[in-house]
């Protein structure tokens, strides 16, 4: 229902929603679709230059009020995804906060791919 209401909220609009492999499609047997549409996204958005890189990385700080009324934080930062790694006991630069259930990894390697 989430990710129902969320397509709604975004209809036609560019959006990172077309950039991201969601975890609810993660088992539904549809990851080429899934992949297809995330790469036409990334073209279409390079044609037509909705995303321009910068000249430094950055972060954003994110403020999210929810509807039950609670706030929510967090930042959105820029990294080289070469520089993590989620084995248990690794000390890369970029850890997990929590464990990775690998069989999730794959399908959003993938998206990389493209």
């Amino acid at each position: 229902e989430y990710w129902n209401d969320v397509e709604n909220i975004v209809g036609d609009a560019p959006s990172t929603l077309r950039l991201i492999f969601p975890e609810v499609h993660l088992e539904s047997g549809k990851d080429d679709e899934v992949l297809q549409g995330i790469e036409a996204s990334m073209a279409k958005y390079e044609a037509d230059a909705v995303l321009q890189e910068t000249e430094t990385s950055g972060t954003v700080a994110i403020k999210r009020t929810m509807a039950s009324g609670a706030v929510h934080h967090g930042l959105l930062v820029s990294l080289d995804l070469e520089a993590y790694d989620f084995a248990k006991g690794a000390q890369p630069l970029i850890r997990p906060t929590e464990a990775t259930i690998a069989s999730r990894i794959p399908p959003r390697l993938k998206v990389r791919e493209h």
